[in-house]
C-alpha cells in the first residue's frame, strides 16, 4: 500500500464521558500527537491527524504516515580536541567513553571547528523502525499525559482516566496494531469489534479497515463520531423545530457546546411550558431550562433583546425518535417541578425590598478577615461616593450609583439566587424594577459583575461602570492585602482576580475616563477593616501594581501591539493615563524606526544624564537663547491641552534638533551652580514631557534597525 494511503485508527469506548473533557480533548491529544510523530516522521502531511469524541468514545485517526520510518544520521558532539586527544594525538579517556556512548569507535571519531573552539564529533546511525511498532509506544504516551479534573481510578488498574475504558480498537490499515495501553491490549484478531450507539444498535460493529471506521459508525451503529457534524446536525434540528414552533432558536453557544457532547445521535424534541411560568422573569425562565436541564429557549421575534419567550422548549436528545412522546412527557414533568421551585422562591423574594435584605447579607462571609457581604456593601456604598466624582459623574448621577452600591449584593440573600446562583446580579435588577427603582439604578446592579467572561460586554452607563469599579478594586484589593494571601499561580485563581483586574483595565481603556487607579486602589485599602500590619505602598509596589501592569501587558498583545511598544507604555506608567493607553499605543506601533530613533536618542541622552536640580521652577532670566528655543517648545506642550496624541507626537519628534543643539553648544553641568541647575531642571521638565507619552527608552533595539548609522543623534547636525 502506498505511504499517503496508511490509515491508522484507535478508539477508546468507555463509559459516559463528561462533556467538559470532550470539548478539550481532541486539541489537546492533536496537538500533542502533532508534536510527538513530527519529531519522528519528517514527511508527516498537513492535518494528517483527527481526534474524535463522542460521550462513549474517544477516536484518532491519522492518515499518510510512511510504512517504515527512513534512517536518521545524528552528529554528536563530543569534547575539545584538547581534551579528547593528548600531546601525541592519542585518544584519551574522555574520547574513548565519548565514542562508546555513541556507539563507534574512536579512529571513526572527526574533529570540527565550531566558534574558536575544535571539537570532536562522532556519527550515529539510527536505524529507522516499522511505523506501527513506532505508534505502539506513541499512543500510551500521549493518552498518560491528558490531564483534566476528576480523572478516577477504577478496579485494580493504574490507569487514570475521566471514565472507566470498556474496550480497544487499534488498527494499522486492516491489520491489528500491536498496542498495549496498562491493561488494555488490542485484540489479535481482525475484524476488531466496536460497539455502536446504546439504543439503535443491539449488535457490535465490526471494524475490518481504519478507513471506513468513521463510514460504519454512522450508518452501521448511528453514531455520529465528528463532534463537527453533531453540531451541524443539532443547530440544523434546532432551527427547523423553533420554525415550527412560530419562532426563532434563542442562540446559546455555551449549552450548544456541551449537548453536543452529551449525544452521539441527535434528535431534537419540542416540549411545551405552562402559560403561568411565562411571568417569572425572563433570566429566571431560561436559566432553569439551560443551566439546570440543558432545554434551548425560542423567541417570537428575531432580535432575542426585544421578543418574549415562547411557551415551548427545545431538548437535544440521545434516545430513539420513536419514543418522543415519552421523552416530551418526562422533560415537561421534570421542567414544570423545576419552574415551581422558581415561582414559589419568586413569591417569597418579592415580599421584601432589596433595601430590606441588606441586614441580611450580615450572615454571609465575604472573605476571612474581610468582613461580611453587608460590610462589603456598605463598604462600595463608601467607595462610589469617592470614585464617582472622580469619575466625572453628575449630583444626579452620583446619587444613583450611591443607591446601587448598597442594593448591588441584595440579592445574594433571595431563595432564587441561593438555588440558581448564575442569577446573582440579574435577580437584583429584575427585583429593582419590579420596586420601581430607577432604571439606571436597576441596570447598575444588574451590570456591576459585567464582564462575567472574556469577550463579555461592559458596563455601558456611567453609574454601572462606578459601580462595577467599586466592586472589582475592594475584591482585588481584599484578596491581595493579607500577608497571606492566596494569589493566582498558573491556572489557579480562585477569587478570579484576573477577571476583576481585567475588568477593571477594560473599563478605563475602552471608556476612556481619566480616572487615577493608584489613588483609588489606596482609597479601598483604606476602607477595609484589617490591614494586618500591612502598609499601602508595599501591598500596591510588591501586589498590585505588577498584577495590574500583567494584565494591561496582555491586553495590549491582544490588541496587536509589540511587546516593544507595550514596554515603552507601561514603563514607569502614570495610573491616571490609563484612559489612553490603546490611542498611545497605536501611534507608536505605525511609527516607522526612523521616526522612533528621533525620539530614542534625545530621551535616552536625557535619561543617561541623571539630573538633578536643587530649583522647582525655570528662571526664564538665566536662559540662553538655545535655550529659550527649547523652553517654548516646552510652554506650548504644556499649555496645549486640547491637541490629539497624533500632534502630541510630532511636538516631540520636532524637540530632537533644539535639544541637539543644546548639548553641543552648552555645558549642562555649567560651573555655575545657578544656571547648571535652572538647566537642569530646563531638561527635567523636557524629560517630563517625553515621559508623559511613553518610555522611548524601551525603543533601543531600533538603532540596529535603521540603516544609516550616521543617523545617531551625535552626527546629525541638520536635523
Amino acid at each position: 500500500m502506498q505511504p499517503h494511503m496508511n490509515t491508522v485508527l484507535l478508539e477508546l469506548r468507555t463509559e459516559e464521558l463528561p462533556p467538559a473533557f470532550c470539548q478539550l480533548a481532541p486539541d489537546t491529544l492533536k496537538r500533542d500527537l502533532q508534536k510527538r510523530l513530527s519529531e519522528l516522521f519528517s514527511d508527516l502531511v498537513e492535518d494528517a491527524i483527527t481526534v474524535w469524541v463522542t460521550p462513549r468514545r474517544l477516536a484518532v485517526k491519522i492518515t499518510g504516515l510512511p510504512g517504515h520510518q527512513t534512517d536518521q544520521t545524528i552528529t554528536h558532539k563530543g569534547p575539545p580536541v584538547r581534551i579528547g586527544l593528548d600531546a601525541d594525538g592519542n585518544p584519551t579517556a574522555a574520547a574513548q567513553a565519548f565514542a562508546a556512548k555513541c556507539n563507534t569507535t574512536v579512529d571513526k571519531l572527526t574533529q570540527q571547528t565550531i566558534g574558536k573552539e575544535t571539537y570532536l564529533l562522532a556519527e550515529e546511525t539510527k536505524l529507522g523502525r516499522p511505523t506501527p511498532e513506532v505508534l505502539a509506544e506513541i499512543f500510551p504516551e500521549a493518552l498518560d499525559a491528558l490531564q483534566g479534573p476528576r480523572f478516577m481510578r477504577w478496579g485494580d488498574y493504574a490507569l487514570k482516566f475521566p471514565r472507566p475504558i470498556l474496550g480497544m480498537v487499534a488498527l494499522w490499515n486492516d491489520t491489528v496494531l500491536p498496542l498495549t495501553y496498562h491493561h488494555l491490549t488490542a485484540t489479535n484478531q481482525t475484524p476488531q469489534v466496536t460497539l455502536g450507539h446504546r439504543w439503535h444498535t443491539a449488535s457490535s460493529i465490526q471494524i475490518q479497515q481504519a478507513s471506513q471506521y468513521e463510514k460504519q459508525m454512522e450508518t452501521e451503529g448511528k453514531v455520529q463520531v465528528d463532534p463537527a457534524k453533531r453540531r451541524a446536525m443539532i443547530e440544523a434540528q434546532l432551527a427547523e423545530a423553533a420554525q415550527q414552533a412560530g419562532g426563532t432558536l434563542v442562540p446559546n453557544e455555551d449549552l450548544l457546546d456541551e449537548v453536543i457532547h452529551i449525544v452521539e445521535w441527535p434528535f431534537v424534541v419540542t416540549g411545551h411550558i405552562q402559560a403561568q411560568y411565562l411571568s417569572l422573569p425572563r433570566c429566571v425562565i431560561e436559566t432553569v431550562m439551560a443551566s439546570h436541564q440543558r432545554y434551548f429557549s425560542v423567541e417570537g421575534s428575531v432580535d432575542h433583546k426585544d421578543g418574549k419567550l415562547l411557551p415551548v422548549f427545545l431538548a437535544v436528545s440521545n434516545g430513539l425518535p420513536k419514543a418522543a412522546e415519552n421523552i416530551r412527557l418526562g422533560n415537561e414533568k421534570v421542567l414544570k417541578a423545576r419552574l415551581n421551585d422558581a415561582v414559589f422562591f419568586y413569591d417569597a423574594d418579592t415580599k421584601k425590598t432589596l433595601a430590606q435584605r441588606v441586614p441580611e447579607l450580615a450572615g454571609m462571609t465575604f472573605q476571612k478577615g474581610m468582613g461580611t457581604m453587608q460590610d462589603k456593601a456598605l463598604r462600595l456604598e463608601a467607595l462610589v461616593k469617592v470614585i464617582g466624582p472622580a469619575y466625572g459623574l453628575t449630583a444626579e448621577q452620583q446619587a444613583w450609583a450611591n443607591e446601587a452600591a448598597l442594593l448591588a449584593k441584595a440579592d445574594l440573600a433571595t431563595q432564587l439566587v441561593f438555588e440558581f446562583t448564575e442569577l446573582e446580579g440579574h435577580i437584583g435588577a429584575e427585583y429593582a424594577r419590579k420596586e420601581g427603582l430607577p432604571a439606571i439604578v436597576a441596570d447598575a446592579i444588574e451590570q456591576h459583575y459585567q464582564p462575567r467572561f472574556q469577550g463579555d460586554a461592559l458596563p455601558a452607563a456611567p453609574v454601572a461602570q462606578v459601580v462595577a469599579l467599586a466592586d472589582k478594586l475592594d475584591t482585588l484589593v481584599a484578596a491581595m492585602a493579607p500577608k497571606n494571601a492566596t494569589l493566582p499561580t498558573g491556572s489557579r485563581d480562585p477569587f478570579g482576580l484576573r477577571r476583576m483586574a481585567n475588568g477593571i483595565v477594560l473599563i478605563l481603556l475602552i471608556h476612556g475616563k481619566a480616572f487615577d487607579l493608584k489613588t483609588a486602589m489606596e482609597g479601598v485599602f483604606n476602607h477595609l477593616p484589617s490591614h494586618e500590619g500591612v502598609a499601602f505602598d508595599g501591598l500596591w509596589n510588591d501586589r498590585l501594581a505588577p498584577f495590574v501592569l500583567q494584565r494591561l501587558e496582555s491586553l495590549l498583545a491582544d490588541l496587536g501591539l509589540s511587546g516593544e511598544v507595550s514596554k515603552a507604555l507601561l514603563n514607569g506608567l502614570q495610573w491616571n493615563s490609563l484612559h489612553t493607553l490603546s490611542e498611545r499605543g497605536q501611534l507608536l506601533a505605525n511609527m516607522s524606526a526612523d521616526d522612533r530613533l528621533a525620539l530614542y536618542e534625545p530621551v535616552n541622552r536625557l535619561v543617561k544624564m541623571k539630573l538633578k536640580s536643587a530649583v522647582n521652577e525655570i528662571n526664564e532670566a538665566l536662559l540662553t537663547p538655545i535655550e529659550v528655543d527649547v523652553h517654548v517648545n516646552l510652554q506650548a506642550f504644556v499649555a496645549d491641552k486640547a491637541s490629539d496624541f497624533d500632534k502630541k507626537l510630532a511636538m516631540l519628534q520636532s524637540w530632537r534638533q533644539p535639544i541637539y543643539q543644546l548639548f553641543e553648544t552648552l555645558l549642562v553641568n555649567d560651573p555655575d551652580e545657578a544656571i547648571k541647575n535652572n538647566r537642569h531642571r530646563l531638561l527635567l521638565e523636557v524629560l517630563a514631557c517625553y515621559q508623559q507619552f511613553a518610555d522611548f527608552t524601551a525603543f533601543e533595539a531600533v538603532v540596529a534597525q535603521v540603516s544609516a548609522p550616521e543617523k545617531s543623534l551625535a552626527a546629525t547636525k541638520a536635523g
